[in-house]
């Protein structure tokens, strides 16, 4: 494949966060970027484009979200970690942010869960499915998505740097969200490095 797969309105890759799915549902895996126009006027505008694949190249890029021009408003691409999954389990792939709310009046961080559902020719508006109860920090959360529990839906798993305890090991945990197909359920901590004995091991590496 030679020449750019994505480009324009002077574009710029460090602005970019490129994704990968089957967003149409037709079989074949498409291309997509969640990407950084910084502010327009006081809100921080992001936007959401598409490829789809036609077998043997990509489609020009379509724009299929604009958080101002879609009203959603203010949404800042410096606080979103964009990943893809089937999260109702319909065949198409959708998108889901993870997203820095920061802290609270107390200093209590909190990060929430966005999702972008795939309606085959582009994305319905986005929803927060979910917002941490207690302090949960962006920065130290690693998201990654998968049919964790075999039901054909996508999950997102968080793997959360908890940092150095009283004793000097690292401490790391993995925290998941199963999709309910319309949600996602409560975020379990299923594992910890130190309940392992892993006392070593750092999210950081």
């Amino acid at each position: 494949m030679t020449g750019p797969r994505w480009g324009g309105e002077n574009e710029s890759s460090s602005k970019a966060q490129e994704l990968w799915g089957d967003f149409n549902g037709d079989g074949k895996a498409d291309t997509g970027v969640f990407y950084n126009y910084g502010l327009s006027g006081s809100a921080n505008r992001s936007g959401l484009w598409t490829q789809a694949s036609n077998g043997a190249g990509f489609a020009n890029p379509v724009k299929v979200w604009d958080s101002v021009a879609s009203g959603t408003g203010s949404f800042s691409w410096d606080c979103s970690k964009a990943m893809t999954g089937d999260f109702n389990g319909d065949g198409k792939t959708d998108v889901g942010v993870l997203y820095n709310d920061g802290p609270d009046g107390s200093g209590v961080n909190h990060t929430s869960l966005w999702t972008f559902i795939s309606n085959g020719i582009g994305f319905n508006k986005p929803t927060k499915v979910w917002t941490s109860s207690f302090s949960f920090s962006w920065d130290r959360s690693k998201p990654v998505t998968g049919d964790f529990d075999g039901d054909r839906k996508t999950d997102v798993g968080i793997l959360y740097n908890n940092g150095q305890q009283p004793d000097g090991s690292n401490k790391t945990s993995l925290w998941t969200l199963t999709s309910t197909g319309s949600g996602f359920s409560a975020p379990v901590n299923g594992w910890d490095s130190i309940d392992q004995k892993l006392k070593g091991f750092s999210s950081r590496t």
